[in-house]
């Protein structure tokens, strides 16, 4: 995730509470998010999912957790 979505989305909801919602550890949520690991497409679309639920927004996009980089 681009790091000012990173920083939206940590300002609006805990990011525990989305690992635990996504039933994954908040380790590989953060790894996720930092572009450390490449998460299947069902969990990028679960993200995408809680994250619009949560933030009342359609910010996000499945693309948004792809590994970027490197």
């Amino acid at each position: 995730m681009n790091p000012t979505k990173l920083n939206s989305l940590k300002a609006k909801i805990k990011l525990k509470r989305l690992a635990e919602l996504a039933e994954i550890s908040p380790i590989y949520l953060s790894n996720v998010l930092n572009n450390r690991e490449k998460p299947s497409k069902m969990l990028m679309e679960k993200l995408t999912l809680l994250c619009n639920q949560l933030t009342f927004s359609e910010d996000y996009l499945p693309e948004d957790f792809k590994k970027h980089g490197k």
